[in-house]
């Protein structure tokens, strides 16, 4: 996050982040130590691209067919869903140049109060772009447990969701502007509509 923060701050560029897994530090104000750690999420910001699934050894950003990085809302105790954060990664008032490409985003549990900490376990999006990504075993206490597309244009292209549940929307919820090709939607739960979207 502190690098997405920083880039954000200048002309924006490219982070490229190593295979392994990771669980937000800050809120999406970029405070470390907020009152409630589960609003720790991982932030996408205008004009900062985030490339994940490299060795660490790469001098460009192709190939990475196979080189997934985890980004995990499991902040807690391990195994518990209870202390998840509630929204793995989120966005806020930002457009198509906040990329995010080569996750696995899980374990998020959006069962706050809020309509934001309530919608999108896996993601929380007000703008952007995914691409190549898997949103898996994330939870919503009311719409979008894998995702959910708020105001802004947002492109999911790629992309599988498997295994989310939500009351609505298990897979994904999309408000308004929500473009998504070449999407699978595998095993997700709805307990009203939308197993898939809605």
């Amino acid at each position: 996050q502190t690098a997405i923060n920083l880039l954000a701050t200048t002309s924006g560029g490219q982070v490229w982040v190593a295979m392994g897994t990771y669980s937000p530090t800050q809120d999406v104000s970029g405070n470390s130590n907020p009152t409630d750690p589960r609003l720790k999420t991982f932030s996408l910001k205008k004009n900062v691209a985030v490339y994940g699934g490299f060795y660490g050894t790469e001098t460009t950003i192709t190939p990475r067919t196979n080189n997934y990085c985890f980004l995990s809302g499991d902040i807690g105790v391990l195994g518990d869903a209870s202390d998840n954060t509630y929204n793995v990664v989120s966005s806020t008032n930002v457009d198509t140049t906040a990329q995010l490409d080569h996750f696995i985003i899980i374990n998020g549990n959006a069962n706050g109060a809020t309509t934001l900490l309530s919608n999108g376990g896996g993601a929380y999006l007000d703008g952007g772009y995914i691409s190549n990504c898997y949103f898996q075993n994330n939870n919503a206490h009311a719409d979008g447990g894998g995702m959910y597309i708020y105001l802004q244009k947002t492109i999911v292209t790629n992309t599988s969701f498997t295994n989310n549940t939500a009351v609505t929307g298990a897979g994904m919820t999309i408000y308004r502007n929500g473009i998504v090709t070449n999407c699978t939607f595998n095993g997700n739960t709805a307990q009203i509509v939308g197993g898939g979207i809605a």
